[in-house]
């Protein structure tokens, strides 16, 4: 597999990991949990943040699952997915408003 052949593959495997967290419902489960209220300044929340970043779980779930190679088939890739969406819980995210969610991604501290 080539440099450029393996990063497409994992650009792929993320997307198809985000399409399993948007269709799971976590985000709207979030937003009823907060009522649609940042978690940081109580204005309307117009973005979920995760708390736990959902490359952290995937790279969390390699290194519990060494043998597990989500890229040899599309049963190990299914059985990967759902191990990350196991830790996929509302615990790991928080209704942010856009402000609130820019300063945390840009904002130095």
């Amino acid at each position: 597999m080539t440099h450029t052949q393996g990063a497409a593959d994992s650009k792929k495997f993320y997307r198809s990991l985000r399409d399993k967290v948007d269709r799971s419902g976590w985000k709207a489960q979030v937003f009823a949990r907060d009522k649609n209220k940042c978690c940081r300044c109580s204005k309307p929340a117009h973005v979920v943040h995760h708390v736990y970043h959902l490359a952290q779980m995937r790279d969390d779930v390699f290194r519990e699952n060494r043998q597990l190679d989500p890229y040899r088939s599309r049963r190990e890739l299914i059985r990967f997915l759902n191990l990350v969406i196991e830790k996929h819980t509302l615990d790991v995210g928080e209704s942010l408003c856009s402000s609130c969610h820019k300063a945390e991604h840009y904002d130095d501290p």
